[in-house]
């Protein structure tokens, strides 16, 4: 039941949270949460104090991710986010301080484009890397030992990362203007496995210009499609990962 709890939300918990949803004391609260934390079950962020669901409750509930079932699943989906949003499209999942591309749609134009299957980037200088940063379970262990390599002028430090995965946790979407390619945007969000534990992102990269508006901020259609995909793929995935 607990496991349940903190999967099922959008945030990590804090004791008072679990106490309150268990109708439990603090002190009880807090050892159900260490003895599961002790066990890879949850995790606990250093800096706030609270619980997520750690990468030992994925692997029990799931197993390793079969990064194949993965994409056969989402294929027909993310082809129509390329179409609808006129951009590249990709699945990608957290590999240590890394996103590895999992799937990648061609933008749909004549232009000369490079597959990025197997491709693994920064984490922290991507969409797709900030989302999973932010919600996957395996991500606080992450965090602990991540320096950010500046790629560009606008690859965010260490404590500019996570105050924007505090937004991300909050708003379940991520957008990155030119940090880890100067003339690139792009703009991802979370799929869920069953038991709503985030096990893959979805996004789209484009030219700046044509990904977020002139405050840089996503433009309101792509968002949409993206969260729209999402959620797809997340229904598909619910039954099966």
């Amino acid at each position: 039941m607990l496991l349940q709890l903190v999967a099922s939300r959008a945030d990590p918990v804090s004791v008072s949270d679990v106490a309150a949803a268990l109708g439990v004391a603090k002190s009880s609260a807090h050892e159900l949460l260490r003895t599961l934390t002790d066990v890879g079950f949850l995790a606990q962020d250093a800096d706030t104090g609270r619980y997520a669901v750690g990468d030992g409750a994925r692997r029990l509930a799931h197993g390793p991710l079969d990064t194949n079932l993965l994409r056969s699943l989402t294929t027909n989906l993310v082809d129509a986010l390329a179409v609808r949003s006129g951009e590249s499209a990709y699945i990608g999942v957290l590999r240590g301080q890394q996103v590895e591309v999992v799937h990648h749609v061609f933008r749909p134009d004549d232009t000369r484009q490079q597959l990025e299957v197997g491709d693994r980037h920064e984490a922290h200088a991507t969409a797709m890397g900030q989302v999973l940063l932010a919600l996957d379970p395996a991500a606080p262990a992450v965090m602990r030992t991540l320096d950010p390599v500046r790629l560009t002028q606008r690859t965010l430090d260490l404590p500019a990362l996570r105050t924007r995965l505090v937004e991300v946790r909050q708003r379940q979407w991520a957008c990155t203007v030119g940090e880890r390619t100067a003339d690139k945007a792009d703009v991802a969000a979370p799929l869920r496995g069953r038991g709503g534990i985030v096990v893959a992102a979805v996004g789209l990269v484009g030219d700046v210009d044509q990904v977020v508006s002139a405050r840089r901020d996503p433009r309101p259609v792509l968002l949409a499609h993206v969260q729209a995909a999402a959620a797809a793929i997340t229904a598909e995935l619910g039954a099966t990962l």
